[in-house]
């Protein structure tokens, strides 16, 4: 298995709250190795702040409601797991996120390209709870006009585009290669970040 899948994998399994030692076990590499690559995922919560290291104070209240939290949402998501499973499109949508996805700070897909965008989009209606706010947020090169982007991305993805264009300090050029005519866009769940990142990445663990 390629390095960066592995690595993936890793992250994965420590979303639902496996230690190093099993981590690097079930994956055949060193435990050292899955220190260093997990060094911003402190066991606990994913997308939380970051912790000073593994050693966690057990008497810390707020410490304890994370991991009751964290508990929580993992039944939520294994019992959600035999309906979704069945699903070609919920299969689809985890490998967009294993591929493509934020793996700390909230459940996120930045790209440029319309199709991957739509699929998320659609997987996100279908599996996400009805309601649940998604914000999509826009960075574009200098020359690309900022109202027909966002225009774009809002019927790409059928949600609202958030006003501010992020802009990047060149020019995209007439270069056929270069394919981000409209920028590229960010589906972001919000707020419920934490937990749907902490769901997806519980399935994805569960992926063989």
């Amino acid at each position: 298995m390629h390095e960066s899948l592995i690595k993936t994998r890793a992250r994965a399994l420590r979303a639902t709250g496996r230690s190093l030692k099993t981590i690097a076990a079930k994956l055949g590499i060193a435990k050292s190795t899955a220190s260093l690559w997990l060094r911003d995922m402190p066991l606990g919560l994913v997308g939380g702040s970051k912790g000073s290291g593994g050693n966690l104070n057990l008497g810390n209240q707020s410490h304890q409601r994370a991991v009751h939290r964290l508990k929580r949402w993992r039944q939520e998501a294994n019992g959600l797991w035999p309906r979704y499973s069945k699903q070609p499109l919920f299969f689809a949508g985890l490998g967009l996120y294993w591929g493509e996805g934020a793996k700390t700070k909230g459940l996120s897909i930045t790209n440029n390209d319309p199709a991957l965008m739509r699929c998320w989009a659609r997987w996100c209606r279908k599996y996400l709870p009805k309601g649940l706010p998604q914000k999509v947020r826009v960075t574009a090169h200098l020359d690309v006009d900022e109202d027909r982007a966002r225009r774009f991305w809002s019927q790409v993805t059928g949600y609202p585009v958030a006003r501010h264009v992020t802009r990047i300090n060149t020019r995209r050029g007439n270069s056929p290669t270069r394919i981000a005519v409209y920028g590229t866009a960010r589906v972001q769940v919000c707020p419920r970040g934490t937990e749907w990142l902490n769901k997806v990445m519980y399935w994805i663990s569960q992926l063989k």
